[in-house]
């Protein structure tokens, strides 16, 4: 198996080799980059809910603007990174990809994309208990499954928000994700 992999290795060496461009060719480069174009991308419109948690913290939700009259659209819920929200240039990029397709919310944790903290209690990563208690309100405030028309919600995680998501997916026994 070792001279098979060492073979496809050998063979394929410029597939797995990361070559930056000339104009990008440090990461911190690209990170400022990310940034600024990030800057240029904030001007997503959003509709900001807070949601008040059971241990007086806070966290939002934001709920892309999009005034395209699809009202049964399903739900792209958007978990962030460690340093990431709704602001995030990427995330931005993520909404003008799905925005067509889906209703995208961004679930933004405690202290995340202006989100103000209004407990002493930050969660980890791997504490479910605040993405259950938002995915609670969703449901019971986004979902409109009482009639023929059910709408499913899909998620993608970005980095750290992936951790936080594969959580939540593992710990509640009918999770409102369906993928």
């Amino acid at each position: 198996f070792d001279k098979i992999i060492k073979n496809i290795w050998e063979k394929n060496k410029s597939i797995f080799t990361y070559k930056p461009s000339m104009l990008f060719f440090n990461s911190h480069i690209q990170i400022l980059f990310n940034h600024f174009f990030g800057l240029y991308l904030k001007q997503t419109q959003f509709d900001r809910e807070i949601i008040k948690l059971k241990d007086g913290g806070q966290v939002s939700i934001d709920t892309f603007k999009n005034n395209d009259g699809k009202l049964k659209k399903p739900i792209l819920l958007i978990f962030h990174g460690l340093n990431g929200g709704s602001t995030d240039g990427t995330i931005g990029k993520l909404i003008k990809i799905f925005k067509n397709d889906y209703e995208c919310i961004v679930y933004n944790r405690r202290g995340h994309s202006n989100t103000k903290l209004s407990s002493p209690h930050l969660k980890h990563w791997s504490d479910p208990s605040d993405t259950i208690e938002a995915l609670e309100y969703i449901y019971n405030n986004k979902l409109n499954n009482k009639d023929e028309n059910k709408r499913y919600v899909y998620a993608i995680g970005m980095s750290a928000g992936t951790s936080c998501m594969f959580k939540y997916l593992t710990t509640v026994k009918n999770p409102i994700i369906k993928a």
